[in-house]
């Protein structure tokens, strides 16, 4: 290495000494924390709705948005079957029947001379076909099947199914037929005419149907009854009742739950109410003739043919029946 290259690297080194001791003395940058957020504001929160209490139903009182029109039909109706003055509320019954039944899709008939009803509110219902002492029956301690020797089976299970169907069946035709035949008992949340039944109706009952002058009501009072001391709490419940334009009698019944506004084929029911006459002081009909609806139809309808028919022999409108009427019988010892 000449004597100029050794200037050159020793002052070179010097250079590079100088400027990483100038860089050593320049003061350290700090980082800066961000500058803090301005407080948001508090939510504003709306105060609680306040939801009016839902008014408590009474016996008899007509739904204020209901028409005049509709109002007039439904204190003729009370008129008709229980006259000008709400009498004593209709809160059970004892009634014996002739009767026939029909199984469903078969052409065999089954008559029953002896029948008997017996219904206490909310929901109790006894039910036999002759005086053999069989009987089903649903009170305080549930469904039950009572044999002619008394004993007690649950009616539960496959092979009893007909049994427990026919006595839905009769538990929702008694508690119908006993808010209809006392109209002024019925508590109304609304009441509105309609022009046409609701509902497809039979053949042989479309003519008659045409004629009639149709309401639409609904009320807690025809809740469906399937099981012992509960009614269905569904959302809404419906009866659509045919009212005769001259004796203002209702002629034909429909009763259904709704489920979003739209009938719930198993739980409906037509019932045809005809022959008229005077029972404890009340318009009663003494023939019924009961048509389930027909769940294999697309879209369902109700059966051509009534599945039972009940003509009314005697009995009351004023037992003397309680909740262990509707007991089955304790086991001997």
């Amino acid at each position: 290495m000449t004597m100029f290259s050794k200037f050159m690297f020793a002052a070179l080194l010097w250079l590079i000494r100088a400027l990483l001791a100038a860089l050593s003395a320049l003061p350290t940058p700090t980082l800066q924390e961000p500058a803090p957020e301005a407080p948001k504001p508090a939510p504003v929160v709306a105060p609680p709705q306040q939801i009016p209490p839902q008014k408590e139903l009474a016996p008899g009182e007509l739904p204020a948005d209901a028409s005049e029109e509709a109002k007039t039909l439904w204190r003729a109706v009370c008129t008709a079957t229980s006259g000008a003055v709400a009498p004593a509320k209709v809160q059970g019954f004892d009634l014996l029947f002739e009767g026939r039944g029909w199984e469903p899709g078969s052409q065999a008939e089954t008559d029953f001379n002896d029948a008997r009803i017996r219904y206490l509110d909310p929901n109790y219902v006894a039910f036999s076909m002759s005086k053999d002492g069989r009987r089903s029956m649903r009170g305080p301690q549930g469904d039950w099947l009572v044999d002619p020797k008394g004993g007690a089976t649950r009616l539960q299970g496959v092979e009893l199914e007909q049994d427990r169907k026919q006595l839905d069946q009769i538990a929702q035709v008694s508690r119908t037929f006993t808010r209809l035949i006392d109209a002024h008992a019925i508590r109304l949340r609304s009441l509105k005419l309609m022009p046409a039944p609701p509902f497809a109706v039979p053949a042989p009952l479309l003519a008659r149907a045409q004629a009639l002058r149709w309401i639409d009501v609904r009320s807690p009072d025809f809740a469906i009854v399937r099981v012992a001391a509960k009614a269905s709490t569904p959302a809404d419940v419906g009866a659509w009742i045919g009212v005769d334009v001259t004796t203002k009698l209702p002629q034909l019944a429909i009763v259904a739950e709704l489920v979003g506004g739209t009938a719930f084929p198993e739980t409906a029911l037509l019932i045809e109410l005809t022959d008229y006459r005077a029972l404890d002081h009340f318009n009663v009909p003494h023939k019924l003739q009961i048509y389930p609806p027909d769940l294999g139809a697309s879209p369902w309808s109700f059966a051509p043919k009534a599945n039972m028919a009940l003509w009314l022999k005697q009995g009351s409108l004023r037992p003397t029946l309680v909740p262990a009427d509707f007991e089955p019988p304790k086991p001997k010892k």
